[in-house]
Parts: structure tokens; sequence; C-alpha cells
């Protein structure tokens, strides 16, 4: 536990390096809560003003799916983007990451999807 809030202490203060999985621990860990506080901040914009930015439905049984959801895939994201370098273990990344996971797998899905062409035909 002291090694998880030692690197936490580093990831802060923008030191942290990937080279332990403690680092990936941290990150993945940040990007979760702050997808979570993501949701919730579309939660009280909801509230004040009937207007979910982030396009979310939201109630008793919607609100903790969307902010599970929004939590995994957060946590996904960043460790994925981590793995494969695309991150570095910094705060903005984690922020960055949890505010864009959803998009970019949106783009992903559009980049996969092809039209078939039939032979001779342009």
């Amino acid at each position: 536990m002291e090694r998880f809030f030692d690197a936490l202490g580093l990831f802060i203060r923008y030191q942290l390096r990937a080279d332990d999985w403690v680092s990936y621990l941290v990150f993945v860990v940040v990007s979760g809560f702050v997808g979570l506080s993501i949701v919730l901040l579309d939660l009280c914009s909801v509230v004040l003003e009937q207007n979910s930015f982030l396009g979310l439905t939201h109630g008793r049984k919607a609100t903790p799916k969307a902010a599970l959801v929004w939590m995994l895939g957060a946590m996904l994201g960043g460790f994925l983007g981590l793995l494969s370098r695309v991150f570095e273990p910094t705060p903005l990344a984690a922020v960055l990451v949890s505010l864009t996971w959803r998009t970019l797998l949106a783009k992903l899905k559009d980049l996969s999807v092809h039209p078939v062409q039939q032979p001779g035909k342009e």
C-alpha cells in the first residue's frame, strides 16, 4: 500500500514513470475516479439546468449504471493507452482518457466499417 501512495505522489507531481505495475495501477485508478467524477458532474448539470452535456439519461437506476460503465471504460481505456504507450502516466492524460474514451470507440467503429465494393465498380 505504501508503494501505491508513493507512486500516487509522483503521479500528482508529473514524475511517475510507467516502469512497473504500481504505475499502471495508479493511472488506471485515477482514470476511473476521474470518469466517475465526470458522470457526477453531468448529473449536477442535469439537476441544475435539465441538460446533460454527455447525453446521458439520469435516474435512480440509470445514473449508477452510467457511472459504473463510464468508470470502467475510462479505466480500460487508460490501461490500454498506457500499455500501448499512447499515454504517459500524468494527471492530464488521465483526464483526457476519461473524457474521450467513448468518442475514440465511436471513431474506431467508423473506421472499421467499410462499404462493400462490387468487382469492376468504383
